[in-house]
């Protein structure tokens, strides 16, 4: 059984000052008339990974090496030059897992001029496992020097469970702790907070991808959610965080007015 996932990877190979690796089919954060490496990735988690990278820039990736890492064990793909327009594919061994169930399999790629720090996660599961019932989506804020971002987990599964969250993030961001215990009743929800510091990434969109790990019935199980995470300027995030604290308190406001307004009209007052 397989799961496959992608995402657009971009690099300006121009202009330092807007440099950026980000993840949108549309996106390309370079200054007028720059040439950019514009990677779209697809990895399928089988016998092996199938990680197949195409540049959609108009500049050559050079040294673009995929790294694995899967059951606390790393593999290093061999290093690869795509020229604009160019495809490369990769099939990366995957050991024997540690049991039955479902695996998360975490790919960073990297090239000249880059971090090996850009992941993609797909999820690998032994014969005849079913997939998790748990459910995950991923709430992200604008971040400039710190933000959050929140897990939702969701159980409608007839047992409870209880595991570890962790956030899967490019190079330049961490969270501290790096994984979070959870626990999910039968037909439950549970929110999972992570901070999340930036160390210097340039303003863009990167990706991000929660993963939820538990045991049950002898089995591994795993869910993951991607999101882009927006890294802005400290000017912008400020404006977002304002935003987002004077929206709440009109809300608040308006919902006061219409309290009283009810009040006001019921029978028998003058």
């Amino acid at each position: 059984m397989a799961s496959a996932t992608s995402g657009i990877l971009t690099r300006s190979t121009r202009s330092p000052s807007v440099a950026a690796l980000a993840v949108g089919a549309a996106l390309a954060l370079a200054a007028p008339g720059a040439a950019t490496v514009r990677l779209a990735l697809d990895a399928e988690a089988g016998p092996d990974l199938r990680l197949v990278a195409v540049n959609d820039g108009d500049e050559t990736a050079r040294d673009v090496v995929p790294e694995l890492v899967y059951q606390h064990r790393t593999v290093q793909g061999p290093a690869a030059a795509l020229a604009p327009g160019a495809r490369h594919e990769w099939h990366l061994p995957l050991p024997p897992p540690s049991g039955p169930g479902t695996f998360p399999v975490t790919v960073r790629v990297g090239w000249a001029g880059t971090k090996r720090g850009i992941p993609i996660v797909a999820l690998f599961s032994t014969p005849g496992e079913p997939p998790s019932p748990v459910r995950a989506t991923v709430d992200v804020a604008p971040l400039g020097r710190s933000g959050s971002v929140k897990l939702r987990l969701a159980n409608p599964g007839p047992r409870a469970v209880a595991g570890r969250a962790l956030l899967v993030l490019p190079a330049g961001l961490s969270t501290e702790p790096e994984t979070i215990p959870a626990q999910l009743a039968s037909g439950g929800e549970t929110l999972v907070p992570f901070a999340v510091e930036n160390h210097g990434l340039a303003p863009g969109p990167y990706p991000a991808y929660a993963v939820f790990e538990y045991a049950e019935d002898g089995a591994h199980r795993a869910t993951v959610a991607r999101a882009d995470v927006e890294v802005v300027t400290r000017a912008s995030a400020e404006w977002a965080r304002r935003l987002t604290v004077g929206l709440a308190a009109l809300a608040l406001a308006l919902g006061g007015l219409a309290i009283a307004w009810r009040a006001a009209r019921r029978p028998g007052r003058s």
